[in-house]
């Protein structure tokens, strides 16, 4: 199965520079500005102009596309571009504030983010969340890489609430009420249209499985469940 998030191979601008027509700058067009923060997709391996004792690459500019060379590294030692280690969405995947923890929201299909930690291995085995920002919005938290494998974590109860037997409606027939102090695993969380987050989860002390639900916009304090 392909994994939810895929390494993306960007490079960050750390001093404003010019994208240019031409590798060779002497009689080259300037594109236009590159400003301070602003990420590029390599085209080619970056290259020497041995004459000016600078290095060069070919880019695309994330920002609108546009193609064009730019200097990494300046005749006088001035660092212009540098790698960054990136990942973009290939599959929605939810963003927790821990690994396998609260949702805060979804990252989307084509959202990139920043590493910023991991990968880390939950206790399942296999399942890998990587810390990061999203770079269109500035959040930050961890993310599910692997892609197929199911990631859980355990919970208890802070207060009762059905456990309904069917994943279709908040409103269907319930098992039983979980009651406060029990132990759950959470199977899945998943953001429904009507903007509610429903938790798969499945009872330490019975092993049933059903679902909770909760509004996407739920505080820490107003969530069912805390960290066991």
């Amino acid at each position: 199965s392909t994994p939810n998030l895929e390494p993306l191979s960007l490079m960050v601008c750390k001093t404003t520079t010019v994208l240019t027509s031409e590798f060779d700058i002497t009689g080259c067009t300037p594109v236009r500005k590159i400003d301070v923060g602003e990420k590029l997709e390599a085209l080619e391996e970056p290259q020497k102009d041995e004459g000016r004792k600078m290095t060069r690459v070919k880019v695309r500019c994330r920002k609108d596309g546009q193609e064009g060379y730019a200097t990494v590294t300046g005749s006088q030692g001035t660092t212009y571009l540098v790698e960054g280690q990136f990942y973009i969405c290939r599959h929605s995947t939810p963003i927790t504030l821990t690994p396998g923890g609260r949702v805060v929201r979804d990252l989307e299909v084509d959202e990139l983010f920043e590493v910023m930690d991991g990968p880390t291995k939950e206790k399942k085995e296999g399942t890998k969340y990587i810390r990061g920002r999203v770079l269109s919005s500035g959040e930050e938290g961890w993310f599910l890489q692997q892609a197929g494998l199911p990631w859980s974590c355990s919970l208890r109860c802070v207060k009762v609430i059905p456990l309904a037997k069917d994943g279709e409606s908040p409103t269907g027939e319930a098992h039983r009420n979980l009651a406060v102090g029990e132990a759950v695993e959470v199977v899945d969380v998943t953001k429904t249209a009507e903007g509610k987050l429903r938790w798969e989860v499945r009872t330490t002390r019975d092993g049933l499985t059903g679902f909770v639900w909760m509004s996407a916009e739920a505080t820490a304090q107003e969530a069912p469940f805390q960290p066991a």
